[in-house]
């Protein structure tokens, strides 16, 4: 699957990524954080979003992708995800990364 880029309409390609139990837990756990009721209403700020970005946030800088790209894969743990790498100054600059 491939996604829009930043650069000039080019399409970057998604990668397929595993977080550890424990990384899905601690997921689950800020995804649960209470909200803020103001006279019956949720509050603009929501506490749960907040905690599941931070967490989202950690875990694409420890896998190297950028967290704002992560999707779902269907018929997958909820463990395995996809998301587009993060952009390095080679690919950048449009050139090759040199293969190992």
């Amino acid at each position: 699957m491939t996604l829009p880029g930043r650069n000039h309409g080019t399409r970057r390609t998604t990668v397929r990524y595993v977080m550890t139990e424990k990384e899905l837990d601690t997921l689950y756990k800020a995804a649960r954080t209470p909200g803020v009721f103001l006279g019956g209403v949720l509050a603009g700020y929501n506490p749960a979003r907040s905690a599941s970005e931070k967490v989202w946030k950690r875990l694409g800088k420890k896998y190297g992708f950028e967290w704002t790209s992560v999707r779902p894969i269907v018929g997958e743990s909820d463990r395995v995800f996809q998301a587009t790498p993060k952009e390095t100054p080679t690919d950048a600059a449009g050139e090759d990364r040199a293969e190992p």
